[in-house]
């Protein structure tokens, strides 16, 4: 028996893998520890692209007070005012966002509003004359979400977002006294609510007030 066991281990002293059978052995070693980096890694990026109507954001709440403002001295002779505004493009956004840990990420937004406006002054059903010009706001805002609900296929989640949004005012026809010019604002967002749907490619509908509307609703990928 004795025997038997100094042979065994002279085997195993003197054993030598195959080269084939050690290259084999890396490479699956080097596999499994790429995809669990992989997998620690996952999903920490996301773009997205959101929509929002564009009368239901803070700066069609700004148009709103300047135009108070221009009623207030260009109706002066008048007495009567009509106008008609247009949000043709509403709040398109475009943002990226990293998860620095699990349920919490920060981010970065830029978003497009314009509106057209279109304003004729009348005295005793006379037009005295007509006005339309054309603003414009490009805002950039820093993001923070904090995901409450994450699962693989649902988020729900809350964040908060200030910038500046820059603004920028074009007659079209007429000389209106007041208008926006070019100006700096203070831009920000509350996310009171947003839901996400989907694994990597998702949906999203994100409620609160601000620069990105009331309702705004989009699509983004995760990576």
């Amino acid at each position: 028996m004795a025997d038997v066991f100094v042979y065994l281990r002279c085997k195993a002293l003197h054993f030598k893998p195959d080269p084939m059978k050690k290259l084999s052995l890396l490479t699956l070693l080097l596999i499994v520890m790429f995809c669990h980096s992989a997998k620690a890694q996952d999903e920490k990026n996301e773009f997205h692209l959101n929509w929002s109507p564009g009368f239901f954001g803070y700066q069609f709440f700004y148009e709103l007070s300047v135009d108070i403002i221009d009623g207030i001295f260009s109706s002066i002779g008048s007495d009567k005012d009509t106008e008609e505004t247009y949000g043709g493009t509403g709040i398109i956004r475009l943002g990226y966002d990293r998860f620095i840990t699990d349920r919490f990420a920060i981010g970065l937004d830029g978003s497009y509003v314009s509106y057209t406006i279109n304003k004729e002054y009348k005295k005793d059903g006379e037009s005295l004359r007509k006005v339309k010009w054309r603003d414009s706001f490009i805002s950039v805002l820093a993001r923070a979400n904090y995901y409450y609900v994450k699962k693989e296929n649902v988020s729900m989640y809350s964040g908060l977002m200030a910038g500046v949004s820059f603004t920028q005012s074009k007659t079209i026809s007429g000389l209106p006294e007041v208008e926006l010019g070019e100006n700096t604002l203070f831009a920000f967002h509350v996310n009171a609510f947003g839901i996400r749907w989907g694994r990597a490619l998702g949906f999203s509908l994100e409620a609160g007030f601000g620069y990105n509307g009331i309702l705004n609703a989009g699509m983004n990928y995760r990576f």
